[in-house]
């Protein structure tokens, strides 16, 4: 299997400080039938491809994952109760297009889209120019109650 290339990084700004973590996953080969993973291009001949299923692979994109945890103290981040989020192509077009520019970039995701969790869990990735050498990322977590992270 691929290690993820990682990459943190640990700021703030105005008193609150965190980290963010950018992890890259490569794309993947799944098995509709048995839900096998294989990061290489199957073949017909394949030895990696399910024996007996009869299932074909379909290919997921890879995305970066975009860990952020908030400061517990001083040098001390709450790693376990952290909010991912996934960058997919489209994404990634986004956001540069929008750092290029000195535009804003808000990002909503529904983790549960297109399911009947649809709506419970939406996130808000934004990121924002302060100077011509950063930007500020901001991002928001919201469960169906109303409760933010």
């Amino acid at each position: 299997m691929i290690r993820p290339i990682k990459y943190a990084v640990y700021k703030g700004t105005g008193g609150k400080w965190g980290a963010v973590q950018f992890s890259l996953s490569p794309p993947v080969y799944v098995c509709s039938g048995c839900r096998h993973r294989n990061y290489d291009e199957p073949t017909h001949n394949n030895t990696l491809q399910p024996v007996n299923c009869g299932g074909e692979f379909e290919i997921r994109e890879g995305a970066v994952f975009v860990d952020i945890a908030n400061s517990t103290g001083p040098n001390v981040y709450d790693w376990e109760h952290k909010t991912i989020f996934a960058l997919s192509v489209n994404d990634l077009g986004k956001i540069l297009a929008a750092l290029k520019s000195g535009d804003e970039c808000k990002l909503l995701h529904d983790p549960g889209a297109q399911t009947e969790k649809a709506g419970l869990v939406t996130k808000t990735l934004a990121f924002t120019e302060l100077t011509e050498k950063g930007f500020l990322f901001n991002m928001y977590e919201k469960n169906k109650s109303g409760e933010e992270k």
